[in-house]
C-alpha cells in the first residue's frame, strides 16, 4: 500500500527506528513532514494534496456516489422474505 500512495504522490514514506521495535521516531516523522510541507520537491506533494480535496471533500460527490449505489442494489439485488 506505501508504494502505492507514494507512486500515486499521496503519502511519503517515513522512516522507521533502527532498533527491533519498528516505531517511528520524533524526528524521522518531523523530516517526512517537512520534507512535503516546506521543501521545493515537495510542492509535487501538496499540488496532490489539493487535487485531492477537491474530490475528498465534495459532499455532494459522496450523496451521489451513495444513491447511485443504493439504486444499484435495489435494481440488482433481490429482496429477501423474511
Amino acid at each position: 500500500m506505501l508504494n502505492f500512495m507514494e507512486e500515486k504522490m499521496v503519502g511519503v514514506k517515513v522512516q522507521r527506528n533502527d532498533g527491533n521495535d519498528g516505531k517511528f521516531t520524533r524526528d524521522s516523522v518531523s523530516r517526512a513532514l517537512r520534507s512535503v510541507m516546506l521543501k521545493d520537491e515537495g510542492e509535487s506533494y501538496r499540488n496532490k494534496a489539493e487535487e485531492m480535496s477537491k474530490i475528498v471533500g465534495d459532499k455532494e460527490l459522496h450523496q451521489k456516489y451513495l444513491d447511485d449505489f443504493v439504486d444499484y442494489v435495489e435494481l440488482h439485488i433481490p429482496a429477501t422474505k423474511h
